[in-house]
């Protein structure tokens, strides 16, 4: 199964406008005149493959770099799309789930990425939920993790079993 790239944008979007009601930040969106420009970074290429720190259970995920832009405010944004998830939905079922499309700020990649295994990818379809992201991060509506990426998978994978109305500890 596919989560569709239209809720990942709503996931991103809602989960960093509750960054500042938590008490622990998991995102940060941009302040003051907002700019995206496209940049080369020198690590994180557009078509590479990453080996991360993963959940229990997801062992065999993997990230793919699909976009790398600046913000003066934000810093590098490193846009990865990730595959092999383990999701479970309310009833414990377990499903393959991929997130076409997460921002993540270029220190929370650092801290989570582990080495690179390919490169030269097929993309994710993560272009519809990019645009939809970049229209409300240049709105200053939506931002990018400054968590791992293990953490944001896990705030995703909460807030879609929150949408299916599951409780917090259902499965």
């Amino acid at each position: 199964m596919t989560l569709r790239s239209c809720c990942v944008p709503f996931i991103a979007i809602f989960v960093l406008s509750l960054s500042v009601a938590c008490s622990g930040q998991i995102g940060v969106v941009p302040k003051g005149e907002i700019q995206l420009k496209a940049v080369a970074d020198p690590r994180y290429h557009v078509g590479d493959v990453w080996e991360y720190r993963t959940r229990r259970g997801e062992e065999q995920s993997r990230f793919t770099v699909v976009k790398a832009e600046s913000s003066p405010n934000v810093g590098t944004i490193v846009h990865i799309g990730t595959e092999n998830l383990i999701w479970k939905t309310c009833r414990g079922d377990v499903l393959k789930q991929q997130i076409p499309h997460m921002p993540f700020a270029l220190k929370a990649l650092d801290a989570s990425a582990i080495r690179r295994v390919g490169g030269s990818r097929k993309l994710p379809d993560y272009k519809e939920g990019y645009e939809e992201w970049r229209q409300a991060f240049l709105k200053g509506h939506a931002g990018v993790y400054t968590i791992p990426v293990q953490d944001a998978i896990s705030v995703a994978e909460e807030t879609w079993r929150s949408g299916l109305g599951c409780g917090h500890n259902d499965y």
